[in-house]
């Protein structure tokens, strides 16, 4: 009889492994058997369209494993009204990345950032973006728009900074699904 050790064997994932042709043995393929150009572009196409829909396979994997172990993250900044009462807390992009950093790099992600200026009817907007690379070559943005509210309170240099740092930090945790909580 088995032992009940070997009875209580681990359960093996198994997931379908795609292989996809490199460009190059698909044309030198139909180039030895005499393919014309006209196929030769098609092949092209087909094989580029696959090689793109593996690298957004495994991009979309290893967002999935990234989301699976990153933490939620502490609102430690707060912001106080004239009376220093506490309006609201949110988590800065400098508390934010720093924790995300050795998560997206065990799975083979990175992260930057940058935006630019819009108007919008009346409203000058800052757009902060959120580039997310893979290193199979997929990649992703995505963005988020915000108000550039000049005060009496701020610069209009700060009031500038305040909008990209916020539309900026949105965007990265769009694009990353990260969570902030108190």
């Amino acid at each position: 009889f088995p032992s009940h050790d070997m009875q209580k064997q681990d359960k093996l994932s198994i997931r379908p492994v795609v292989v996809v042709p490199t460009m190059e043995e698909v044309l030198l393929n139909a180039v030895k058997s005499g393919a014309s150009i006209e196929t030769l572009e098609r092949l092209s196409t087909m094989v580029e369209r696959a090689q793109a829909k593996a690298a957004e396979r495994e991009f979309n994997e290893a967002l999935a494993r990234f989301q699976g172990v990153m933490p939620v993250i502490r609102k430690r900044k707060k912001v106080k009204d004239k009376s220093g009462a506490e309006r609201f807390s949110y988590a800065p992009i400098e508390d934010i990345l720093p924790i995300a950093r050795p998560h997206l790099e065990a799975n083979g992600l990175s992260v930057n950032t940058g935006g630019r200026l819009e108007r919008q009817g009346e409203l000058n907007m800052y757009v902060g973006v959120a580039y997310v690379k893979h290193v199979g070559g997929h990649e992703e943005t995505r963005e988020f728009a915000v108000p550039i509210v000049l005060s009496q309170f701020m610069s209009d240099a700060q009031s500038y900074a305040a909008a990209s740092s916020f539309a900026e930090r949105y965007a990265v945790r769009k694009a990353l699904g990260i969570v902030t909580g108190k």
